[in-house]
């Protein structure tokens, strides 16, 4: 059986930066805290924390002289409740994530309310939410109702949003808005992994598809797979079965923006060795 993986696979940028700035700031302190998680990777932030780069809820908990904010951001009092605490703070909150956010506040000074196409509980959505005065989320296009209507309505998106749940939600907002702005906020490393995801898929007998399995972009990354062929959605090795594999000829590999290119190619390794 051939195994073909797709391009791009390993951290995102925003992600790479995240992590450069944790690690630095704890070569100098010993330990640093973060607020929130830095990724959706619950294997990897273990080994974060013996790294001594913790996770903290709270900024109230942190034990550390340094806080790292998230790179998924977080609303402003939180930023706040940081500052006031006297502890220093390192922000690596995404660039793609800050121009979703500086973009709904661009287009409220302009009067549109700021529909954010996103999961309302993620803590991207959540700090968007927060920094946009008159914004609200949108999950998918049921959520949109027929009597729902909006003389200035500016979309925006979570950066790991579904190209095609995006497209469906402005189609459907499209007829209720009198004057509709769009600009898809969606990350374009995001973006070209679930492309590249669905092409290999349309090739392959059975896909495998590696991050945490709270990962919002791994999910998406599944979704768009299993459309196609037989997918399965794992965070490392010891998940594979061999029955997955029988009779195939492709397998084909994608992997969230918080995956490790190292835990990429151990799968990979693993599935050539059964």
């Amino acid at each position: 059986m051939d195994v073909k993986i797709i391009k791009g696979c390993g951290f995102c940028a925003g992600l790479v930066g995240a992590l450069k700035k944790a690690r630095d700031a704890r070569d100098k302190d010993g330990a640093v805290s973060v607020f929130g998680k830095l990724m959706h990777n619950d294997l990897f932030i273990a080994e974060l924390e013996k790294e001594g780069i913790k996770t903290i809820d709270d900024p109230k908990k942190a034990t550390t002289k340094t806080i790292i904010m998230r790179p998924h951001g977080a609303r402003p009092d939180v930023f706040d409740k940081i500052k006031r605490s006297g502890m220093d703070m390192i922000d690596a909150t995404c660039p793609f994530v800050k121009k979703v956010q500086d973009t709904g506040i661009e287009y409220h000074k302009k009067g549109y309310k700021i529909a954010i196409i996103g999961k309302k509980a993620h803590p991207e959505v959540d700090g968007i939410l927060g920094h946009v005065d008159d914004s609200f989320a949108i999950k998918s296009p049921d959520e949109i109702t027929g009597y729902v209507r909006f003389k200035k309505l500016c979309v925006i998106s979570q950066t790991t949003t579904l190209q095609k749940n995006f497209d469906a939600c402005v189609a459907k907002l499209k007829p209720l808005v009198g004057d509709l702005v769009v600009k898809d906020t969606i990350c374009p490393a995001a973006k070209n992994r679930q492309k590249d995801t669905e092409e290999l898929a349309k090739e392959a007998d059975v896909m495998v598809i590696i991050g945490g399995k709270n990962s919002s972009n791994t999910r998406h990354l599944f979704e768009a797979a299993e459309k196609h062929c037989e997918a399965y959605h794992i965070e490392s090795k010891e998940e594979l079965k061999t029955d997955w594999f029988k009779g195939k000829k492709l397998c084909g590999i994608a992997a969230g923006a918080s995956t490790p290119i190292e835990k990429v190619d151990e799968v990979v390794d693993a599935i050539n060795g059964l």
